[in-house]
């Protein structure tokens, strides 16, 4: 049995800003596990991932970062992020821990994208698989508001991220977020949590659990970091990308659904499509997503000389998984 450590909250230098981040798991300064780091979405503290970090830190190295413009992460210059930018500051927090060889990334939504940008930019070998969810930006699909063709992403999910945006107060504003990135079906069953009432109260109890010794969401870093990627361009993956894995809900309205599947193909990825689950799958069906993860970590960390069989293509990977209703 290990035992699981946390080191607490440890701040890098990235440019002209510092980025804050924690690590957690056994044996963390000998390298002897394998080592995960995480990348939230727009507007979500680390804590978001709680989790996947209570699923792995036990057996594996786990990293959360802030974002830049979250908790006491800081702000660049200048009126415009970028996710190339963003991808940056991970890679900074990934040196100065030493971690040069063999990562695990997992994103959400804005983290997918700045992992998959982190997959263009790092030096190979430093990263072992990327896992993205929720996200839709590929070289053949540019901005996160453009799916196939020019389709756009549901004229529910732009309203409402307005909603969230424009809410006036706290009661607003988590309305506006459990409508985004839930299904109403999930919301009115009972409480994942084991706590009292439906899965409604359970993410409101988790959303105060993340907010907890963080803070209030900066508007201003919210909307840079949504512009950043509504601008993004991502490049083709180079040659050396690692493994991939997609993660997506079929009932996320935040994504144009038609694009998932060309974007497993165009960076050939594995897909995990799971069914009845919206934007934030990672917490409504955090089992299934952390096995997924777990399995596609495992099978990455085998050296590609070493492995007895190989993958298909991207498009006999995709994988349902239905959720009770």
């Amino acid at each position: 049995m290990h035992r699981s450590r946390t080191r607490g909250a440890c701040m890098v230098r990235a440019g002209r800003h510092t980025i804050e981040y924690t690590l957690a798991g056994p044996d963390f300064e000998s390298g002897s596990s394998v080592r995960m780091a995480f990348v939230a979405g727009a507007g979500n503290f680390s804590a978001s991932w709680e989790l996947q970090e209570a699923a792995f830190r036990t057996q594996h190295q786990v990293l959360l970062l802030e974002n830049r413009g979250m908790a006491r992460s800081g702000s660049p210059g200048g009126l415009l992020w970028s996710v190339a930018g963003m991808a940056d500051d991970v890679l900074a927090v990934l040196s100065s821990v030493g971690w040069d060889s063999a990562v695990h990334l997992v994103g959400h939504s804005m983290g997918a994208a700045i992992a998959y940008e982190v997959a263009c930019r790092a030096r190979p070998g430093q990263l072992a698989s990327v896992t993205q969810i929720g996200a839709c930006v590929t070289p053949r699909c540019p901005g996160c508001w453009c799916g196939v063709n020019g389709a756009p992403v549901p004229l529910e999910g732009v309203w409402r991220m307005c909603k969230l945006l424009l809410a006036s107060d706290v009661a607003e504003r988590v309305e506006a977020n459990l409508r985004l990135n839930y299904p109403e079906s999930f919301l009115q069953q009972q409480a994942f949590d084991g706590g009292v009432g439906t899965n409604r109260e359970a993410v409101v109890r988790w959303l105060q659990r993340t907010l907890r010794g963080k803070g209030a969401v900066r508007q201003a870093s919210m909307m840079r970091q949504l512009l950043a990627v509504i601008l993004h361009q991502p490049a083709p993956l180079p040659s050396t990308a690692p493994p991939m894995l997609v993660i997506v809900g079929d009932q996320d309205i935040s994504v144009h659904q038609a694009s998932i599947r060309a974007r497993a193909d165009d960076i050939g990825a594995s897909l995990l499509v799971i069914r009845g689950a919206g934007h934030n799958c990672f917490l409504q069906s955090a089992t299934h997503v952390n096995s997924a993860i777990q399995a596609h970590v495992m099978a990455s960390s085998v050296p590609l000389q070493e492995r007895t069989v190989s993958m298909p293509p991207a498009a006999c990977r995709e994988t349902d998984v239905l959720l009770p209703m």
